[in-house]
């Protein structure tokens, strides 16, 4: 009940992952709301948590993730603008989401590391090793994104690795970011669980993602609209 522009987070922490707000198991239950984000290391962080609304928030500028669940259940995140993060807007690892009303816009790589600058991620359980990212085939994310923008991110608009996405009523438009080669940037981009070691990138064809694309519009998108590698993407009664 009081305005976003009056109750704000601070400029990050040393819990979790350094965000503006932190959820943990003790959290369980909470009920966020009419708060704007901004200026930290990340905005907020859902870890090991269940029963989680998150709603009416403004989560920008911030230096990394705008929202970022990780083993969380039973999260809704709703009428929220996730703008002007790095790395990520929304990151669902190994949990559970709804996404709805909401939009996520204007994300840029974060500093130093390749390959970031996605909209929204919902991806299976991974971690960074000695040898490499190691994936968890065997923890994946579910996610229903509904009535979303997802739009001016710089490198994917929806990206789902080895977890299941539905996306209904969205627009998913202009993600691309410029290179030397030229431009580059999926709208909607589902793939097999894929593990980095050393330089080796290899993906495994039994554990991809299933995505479905249904009455939403994806336009705009520099390499191409929807894409799966080694998974199952279904799109009905959609422009693209």
């Amino acid at each position: 009940g009081v305005c976003p522009a009056l109750v704000e987070g601070g400029a990050g922490g040393t819990t979790c992952l350094g965000s503006a707000l932190c959820v943990r198991a003790g959290g369980a239950g909470s009920e966020i709301g009419g708060l704007e984000l901004r200026g930290g290391g990340g905005g907020i962080d859902l870890i090991d948590t269940a029963n989680i609304v998150l709603s009416n928030l403004h989560v920008h500028d911030n230096d990394y993730r705008g929202i970022h669940v990780e083993r969380a259940t039973d999260v809704v995140i709703e009428d929220v603008l996730v703008e002007d993060n790095a790395d990520t807007g929304i990151f669902a690892m190994a949990s559970d989401v709804i996404i709805r009303r909401s939009q996520v816009r204007r994300t840029t790589p974060r500093q130093g590391i390749i390959d970031t600058g996605r909209g929204i991620v919902v991806s299976v359980a991974c971690h960074d090793d000695a040898s490499g990212l190691d994936c968890d085939e065997d923890a994946p994310a579910s996610a229903t994104i509904e009535s979303c923008v997802v739009e001016e991110n710089e490198l994917t608009g929806v990206f789902v690795m080895g977890s299941m996405v539905e996306l209904d009523a969205a627009v998913v438009r202009s993600n691309f970011e410029s290179t030397p080669d030229g431009e580059r940037g999926h709208g909607v981009l589902g793939t097999a669980v894929c593990d980095t070691v050393g330089t080796t990138y290899a993906c495994n064809a039994s554990a991809p993602a299933t995505v479905s694309v249904e009455q939403s519009v994806v336009s705009g998108n520099a390499t191409a609209g929807v894409a799966a590698i080694s998974s199952t993407m279904t799109v009905a009664n959609s422009v693209i």
